[in-house]
């Protein structure tokens, strides 16, 4: 197993929540889940993540993080069901952590080697950004920072210009993206769209318990991004989350590029757009992915 550590920053939400057991399945190491408001509030957000896992029969630290964004007011999805899991709740005994989100990363890349901490945000980034505005040095200690987020060359999801994640905090984005950091990815949404669920992709996982709570958790978001016309209008469910998951499990089925993203953040109408400029590159972006094989390599994980 590589040497390396994960912290998913995340808000359950269901692709997120897929996106969590895909790991567990696929034996990441995954040292803390850290949660953040976004499909849900914060507080849904940690609670789905303790169902989450108790569904995949894991103990992982989770630690609850930031109910709003760094500047202005959060906006929750529409996709996700009533508490962002579809509606889906499972009784557990499982506790999140006293200690904050923002104390945890303080604590652990303040103890950890260079590069040995891999964020994985698949939720606003507004833990990592909190993180740059009080402690600007120590974001430099991670190793790899993947975020899904942004849009290129597509429509939004939230505004015809903005990404749902960045249009909640495109302030942290742009924290990140001019932090220095030298390994910053983003998984774009016009490569996640490429991957859609539909509910017998779980008719091929093998332990029923898990495959009946995944369709119970899927459900609303599946039929929401079959069936919306503003936003929506795919197979299926768009699996974004998955996808930055993925790229740690199987980096082949991606191709990446060197760009400079920039992020509006004063113009409202463009308000979180992401843009790729001439200038100095400043993270990769994913702009390929094998979407057939992802598919496969998520049955097979699932199956282990």
């Amino acid at each position: 197993m590589s040497k390396f550590k994960i912290i998913i920053d995340t808000d359950p939400g269901v692709d997120d929540a897929l996106a969590i057991v895909f790991a567990i399945k696929a034996l990441l190491p995954i040292e803390a889940i850290c949660t953040v408001y976004g499909n849900s509030t914060v507080q849904n957000s940690t609670i789905n993540s303790l169902s989450v896992l108790e569904l995949a029969d894991e103990d992982i630290p989770i630690y609850t993080g930031a109910s709003q964004p760094i500047k202005g007011k959060n906006q929750l999805a529409q996709s996700h069901g009533d508490n962002g899991l579809g509606g889906f709740s499972i009784e557990t005994t499982k506790i999140a952590a006293s200690s904050t989100s923002f104390e945890y990363y303080q604590e652990t890349l303040n103890n950890s080697d260079n590069g040995a901490i891999t964020i994985v945000a698949i939720g606003p980034t507004t833990n990592i950004g909190q993180l740059i505005q009080e402690s600007p040095g120590l974001i430099k200690k991670a190793g790899r920072i993947i975020i899904m987020g942004g849009v290129f060359g597509e429509k939004g999801n939230v505004t015809p210009y903005a990404e749902f994640n960045v249009y909640n905090d495109p302030h942290s984005l742009k924290l990140i993206l001019e932090s220095g950091h030298p390994e910053i990815i983003i998984v774009p949404a016009d490569i996640c769209r490429k991957v859609t669920f539909t509910q017998d992709i779980f008719d091929h996982i093998d332990n029923p318990n898990l495959s009946e709570g995944l369709v119970k958790i899927s459900q609303v978001y599946i039929d929401y991004y079959s069936n919306n016309t503003e936003y929506g209008g795919f197979e299926g469910g768009v699996m974004y989350d998955l996808l930055a998951i993925a790229l740690l499990v199987d980096p082949s089925l991606f191709t990446l590029a060197e760009a400079n993203v920039i992020v509006e953040t004063e113009d409202e109408e463009r308000f979180g757009l992401t843009e790729s400029v001439p200038g100095v590159p400043n993270c990769q972006i994913v702009t390929q992915v094998n979407s057939n094989k992802l598919k496969e390599l998520y049955i097979k994980t699932m199956n282990t």
